[in-house]
Parts: C-alpha cells; structure tokens; sequence
C-alpha cells in the first residue's frame, strides 16, 4: 500500500487552480486548507478473498485520506486522495499465474524423466522459475519470478511439502544464452545449510552457494560433486543441465503478500507454516508429494 504524497497533492492542485477559479480571482486572496484523517480499518475486519474467510490481523502501513480545500472570492475547490485499500484481482492473478506456469514445467520434467530418482527423493527444496528472460543476447541479464518449496520436518527431510514461497532470479546469462528469448529453470537445493541461506535473503550461486548443472536420464549416474545446488533448465521444449553461476536468487516478499494477502516471508511460509497454500500452491504441493509415482 503506498501513500499518496502530500506535496503531489498540492502540485496537481497548483496545475488545476487555473481551472478552478475565474481569471479574475488572480489577484484576490487565496485561503488554503489541508488535512490529513488515518482511515486504517479496525483489526479483525473481514478481509475478501484469498479463498477462505478471514480478519485483518495487523497493519503494514496505516491508510490515510488527505484533503486540500482552496478558496478565493467565494469559489471554493477541493481535492481529496485515498490511500489503496484493495489490490485489483489482476494483480493476485497473476502470482497465482506463476505458480500454475511452474507447476506445469515441474510436471514435463517430472514427465520426461529428465532428474535421476536419487536427486528427486533427496532434494530438500525445489524452485521453479519459469520463462526467466534475457535482457541482452551474449553476456547479458536475465529476470524471472517463481515458487520454491520446502520439505516439512527436521533438515527439510520429511514426506509433506510446505506452501510455496516466491523468488526472483537476476543476473543469470550464461547458462541462457542457447534457446529462445526464455528459459524455464528449475533448481534442487540438496543440502539444509543451502536452504537456510536462501530463506535468509539475498545470495549469490557460485559464491554464497555451489551449483552444478544437473545429469539427465532416469538411468543417470551422474555426479552432482556435493553441490548446494543442481539446477537445469528447458529451452525450446528440451531440459538439460544448466548452469547459473553469478545469479542471484531473492525473496520476493512483495508476491507473498499480494499472493497470501498478508506480510509474510520466505522463512515465515517454509519454516513456520505461517499461511495455507491457495489451490494453486496446492497443486504444486501434491504434485511433489506424489514423487514417488514417477
């Protein structure tokens, strides 16, 4: 929720005060007024949406109406501004979007076989990004967002997964720069000390974490040499082993919120259980939580 400035408010006043009074009042005096009210719903105010019923249970930021009355020569003009109140069911759709598209990459390469069963049963967290994109064509970016979750139980050893949390990824070329403008990308942490940096914030693959491009084929025995990290992306419909050293991998705190309808990190969702997956997350959820029917 951001908060409309004040100064903004008198600016666009000043550009319509032309407008507002007659030519002649130019030169007359001008009486100026501002005012500021906190409008923040009381907690426990029913909250619509987000699948299930539920009360405000904090603020993060007080909303406000702020006003600015003009008035000259007996004309008098007034503006008033709202804060937001409501997110625009576009703006959710779309990081439920993002987990559906993920969820639909996870099952081709589920499909296909592309990640040696041993890799899958012993993963600790799966993230799935999927159409990051270049930013330039060579050494160039590359930007995406998408959801990881984490086994439930100690050292994110257990059979239930947790609802997803949302990441970014930037900075990430080389391993982007064979296949089309897009590249889905799906990265298994295999190791709790890698999780706990990644949950934590910021990190950098290839200095804050190791990373190896994943082997391929269901009969693979191909080494990982005790990567963080393996990760493998699918261009032009194919998945391999990629590599994404000098990425970095963010929480993106600001899709849990609009996507959970609440303040709420990374740590928060996968550790705690902070939030219940929304059917979308769900699907993901019970899509590895079937691995062992591949």
């Amino acid at each position: 929720m951001s908060l409309f400035p004040t100064h903004l408010i008198l600016v666009l006043a000043t550009a319509a005060l032309g407008c507002a009074f007659p030519p002649q009042a130019s030169a007359a005096e001008v009486r100026v007024g501002v005012g500021v009210t906190d409008i923040t719903p009381p907690l426990g105010i029913p909250l619509a949406g987000y699948y299930h019923e539920r009360g405000a249970d904090g603020v993060l930021d007080p909303l406000y109406s702020k006003a600015l009355v003009m008035e000259s020569d007996g004309e008098r003009a007034a503006w008033v501004v709202l804060d937001l109140i409501s997110i625009r069911r576009g703006i959710t759709d779309r990081a439920r979007e993002t987990i559906e598209k993920a969820t639909a990459v996870l099952q081709a390469m589920l499909h296909n076989k592309v990640v040696p069963p041993s890799l899958l049963v012993t993963a600790n967290c799966i993230l799935v990004l999927p159409g990051v994109k270049k930013f330039a064509v060579g050494v160039g970016g590359s930007g995406g967002r998408g959801p990881m979750t984490c086994r439930k139980g100690k050292n994110f050893s257990g059979d239930e997964w947790s609802a997803p949390a949302m990441y970014t990824i930037g900075g990430a070329s080389a391993g982007l720069q064979v296949g089309g403008s897009s590249t889905d990308v799906v990265l298994l942490m295999m190791a709790p000390s890698a999780v706990n940096k990644v949950l934590k914030g910021k990190i950098k693959v290839g200095t804050d974490l190791t990373a190896a491009a994943g082997p391929s084929g269901a009969t693979s025995t191909g080494s990982v040499g005790g990567a963080d990290i393996v990760t493998y992306g699918r261009a032009k419909g194919l998945f391999a082993g990629m590599s994404l050293n000098g990425a970095t991998l963010e929480p993106d705190s600001s899709a849990d919120q609009r996507l959970y309808g609440k303040a709420v990190g990374a740590r928060e969702i996968v550790l705690d259980n902070a939030v219940q997956a929304t059917p979308a997350g769900q699907s993901l959820v019970s899509l590895l939580e079937r691995l062992g029917t591949f």
